[in-house]
């Protein structure tokens, strides 16, 4: 038997078609959530050409790949059992990738003929695996710094990854702070930065310039790169002969910690303020930043502005839009088709964050978008404000207030707003009014089928609805 809508039903779903167009959805933050997969401590991310996700677990010492389908299709490594907290303990052991044992791996990257090579933090060496078996690329087992054959050099917890065009290997060599190259042989070379057993921050000549734990390395289109230079709380950017600073203000050093003062600040890339920048990623014009302590995916865009990409200044695990979403020190970020991924590693999972590169606008937080509303004073009326301008209702129609939820009467929305929603869906039983023929539907229901933010402001006696 066919079910039939209500008459007054379908009155609404006209109304609500009249005044929004076509009905559409909004895309918004999701968990990646592979079967049977739980993570401790998801530290590094690399996606292939192909969409093929692998995610370094540095908690589990272990490294997982994913197809399209976000099936797990392999792991590698183990542990040699659990500690006094019951987490895995890792070691140093080459062999096949059943067997091998790994200390807290950082990163990963593949090169095009499939081999893997990983950052093995506290084994201090680089790792790689081919045809399933794992070897040491580079690096002795012990902390130290020499330049020189792949038997005899040595790192001090290597953590980012990044291969140029040539399959050289860049490794930022975290506690040396330095940015270390390996060729295909396997021959080890510092290409910037000079040796100190403490970080500082020299801009110059890539043999004088100092860095203070660097921690990723992105390449662009020419062959030159971005660092992110995490104690410094800045994003260097180094060519053939130079050491630069890309983004971020240099601030004083705490005298507690030895590392720079972090912070908060978006704009003009030279003005940026970060807080323990870990990864970069660069895609098309646009350096994307998971900015560690300040629970936020950033990017500067082509245009030399920095913005939040998603996520807010306090730590937190909630996903829906970008504006809304929560993370806590995320680690990693890469890219693939119109989405983020994220190693959100405090709350072991990985997050997809849809963006558009052509469309990359900063996500305001709702005090941003009420500090920048220049709102009346509190009247018995209720003020409506759509991206800072005041929209007057018509004479008799007021926002409605019952148990204890807003409901907006849409059928008195302004003209200017009809091609500005993607629309709402149809099925709005228990989220609507009828009052006087009039139809209102409730604020968080409107706000989730539109591509809007509303925000009630109480003090104010105000409602501000916002697509920028």
């Amino acid at each position: 038997m066919t079910k039939h809508r209500s008459w007054a039903s379908f009155l609404l779903a006209s109304a609500i078609f009249l005044v929004f167009g076509s009905i559409t959805t909004t895309a918004s933050v999701i968990d990646y959530k592979p079967k049977q997969t739980e993570w401790i401590h998801p530290q590094g991310l690399w996606m292939n050409p192909s969409g093929e996700l692998t995610v370094v677990d540095a908690g589990s010492h272990t490294i997982h790949s994913f197809n399209k389908e976000r099936q797990e299709v392999a792991a590698v490594g183990g542990n040699q059992g659990l500690d006094a907290y019951g987490l895995p303990i890792g070691g140093y052991a080459d062999f096949n990738i059943q067997t091998a044992i790994f200390d807290q791996p950082n990163d990963v990257i593949i090169d095009a003929k499939g081999t893997m090579y990983i950052s093995d933090f506290n084994n201090h060496t680089i790792r790689k695996i081919v045809n399933g078996v794992v070897y040491t690329h580079a690096g002795t087992g012990k902390a130290g710094y020499r330049d020189g054959a792949k038997t005899v050099a040595q790192f001090n917890h290597p953590s980012g990854l990044a291969l140029d065009a040539e399959n050289n290997l860049y490794v930022t060599d975290t506690m040396n702070h330095l940015i270390r190259k390996i060729t295909p042989e396997g021959d080890v070379s510092t290409v910037a930065g000079k040796f100190f057993t403490d970080g500082g921050y020299v801009s110059g000549p890539v043999k004088e310039a100092r860095f203070n734990e660097p921690t990723s390395i992105a390449f662009d289109e020419i062959g030159n790169f971005y660092v992110a230079d995490s104690g410094n709380q800045l994003i260097r950017y180094v060519t053939d002969n130079e050491v630069s600073t890309f983004a971020g203000a240099v601030m004083p050093v705490d005298s507690t910690t030895g590392y720079r003062e972090g912070g908060h600040q978006n704009g003009e890339k030279e003005q940026a303020l970060f807080n323990y920048p870990k990864d970069l990623h660069y895609e098309k014009g646009v350096l994307f930043i998971a900015d560690s302590l300040n629970h936020r995916i950033r990017a500067i865009t082509k245009q030399g502005i920095t913005i939040d990409v998603a996520g807010q200044g306090e730590p937190g695990d909630k996903l829906g839009e970008a504006y809304e979403v929560q993370f806590d020190t995320p680690t990693a970020v890469t890219y693939f088709d119109g989405q983020l991924y994220v190693a959100d590693s405090a709350n072991h999972k990985v997050k997809m964050v849809p963006v558009d590169l052509n469309k990359l606008k900063h996500i305001q937080t709702d005090e941003e978008i009420i500090e920048a509303t220049p709102l009346n004073p509190k009247a018995k009326k209720m003020q409506v404000w759509f991206n800072n301008e005041l929209i007057p209702l018509p004479r008799g129609v007021n926002i409605v207030q019952k148990d204890g939820k807003t409901y907006i009467p849409v059928q008195f929305l302004d003209e200017r707003w009809k091609n500005n929603f993607h629309g709402i869906s149809n099925d709005v039983d228990g989220t609507k009014l009828f009052i006087k023929g009039r139809v209102f539907i409730e604020q968080s229901n409107l706000q989730k089928w539109t591509n809007f933010r509303i925000i009630k402001v109480e003090e104010f006696n105000a409602l501000i609805i916002s697509n920028d």
